[in-house]
């Protein structure tokens, strides 16, 4: 449906962030080496714009996955099995001096993953546990002697913007309609209703934020350090990631007719879209 009831199914939001993804790939791969004229480097700055919608989408189908799955060890074994696949064939191919990725993504999301997943019960011993991931990946992030493939490659501002969507839309529009005086039981479908409006709203927020915090550090305090050079390496380009906002918005809680093959496709598609590019590029190099 279009116009105002335009909505989207979580097979579809997954779709657009792998479409979006390769796009983005495409560009550092495939058009970057060959960007010395103006036409390749438009191209290249176009598909690095279009490439910042997909991971706050993968970012978030790993919020709604952890909110509402009933076996959530099976989703963070998942995970973490590609967490190590891809830091295993990272490594490898820094041996052959193949440069690789800035970071292992899937540390990303499984590190987000587990946060939601100690955060997520209600004993505080188990709310303690959630700052463990967090702590990883603020030292991965921010000390350089790390190795990229153990490393997560958002780092601190993946990992926020995670929490943010979880704790958001699990939170948030509950505490907002139990403000209401007239709050019944009959409200709850109006809280379905707001729990994606609420997490696209505290995105654009905290992009805002950020970007605000990046002005202040560079042209008024000229900070520099660890933290300063950390939020400038998100600011820019990255604050195209706002239009995310616009499909989780219109998100509704569906799940889609998702084929049962996809589930395999969407974990493997990772690596092989990766093979697949790089050989794009040595053919095109030959």
């Amino acid at each position: 449906m279009m116009g105002k009831n335009r909505t989207f199914t979580a097979y579809q939001l997954k779709w657009i962030a792998i479409i979006t993804m390769t796009v983005d790939h495409f560009g550092v791969i495939v058009l970057l080496p060959f960007a010395q004229t103006e036409t390749i480097s438009t191209l290249y700055l176009i598909s690095r714009l279009i490439g910042r919608i997909a991971f706050p989408l993968f970012g978030f189908m790993i919020a709604e996955g952890m909110y509402r799955t009933k076996q959530p060890l099976k989703y963070l074994g998942r995970l973490g099995f590609m967490a190590v696949l891809i830091g295993v064939a990272m490594w490898f191919l820094e041996q052959m001096n193949i440069q690789t990725l800035s970071g292992n993504i899937f540390i990303d999301l499984s590190m987000a993953a587990s946060s939601m997943y100690f955060f997520k019960h209600k004993k505080l011993p188990y709310r303690i546990l959630a700052l463990l991931p967090i702590t990883y990946v603020l030292i991965t992030s921010l000390l350089n002697p790390f190795p990229n493939y153990i490393s997560a490659d958002y780092g601190f501002y993946g990992l926020l913007m995670m929490l943010l969507f979880y704790i958001s839309y699990q939170n948030l529009p509950g505490f907002i309609l139990k403000l209401n005086s007239f709050y019944s039981q009959s409200m709850d479908v109006m809280l379905e209703q707001k729990r994606y409006q609420s997490a696209s709203v505290i995105f654009i927020i905290m992009h805002i934020l950020w970007y605000i915090i990046s002005v202040v550090l560079n042209e008024g305090l000229n900070l520099s350090g660890i933290f300063p050079n950390y939020l400038n390496r998100f600011i820019g380009a990255q604050t195209y990631a706002m239009f995310a906002a616009y499909f989780i918005y219109h998100y509704k809680g569906e799940k889609g007719n998702t084929p049962k093959w996809f589930q395999g496709f969407s974990y493997l598609y990772y690596p092989l879209h990766f093979i697949v590019l790089f050989a794009v590029y040595y053919f095109i190099n030959l």
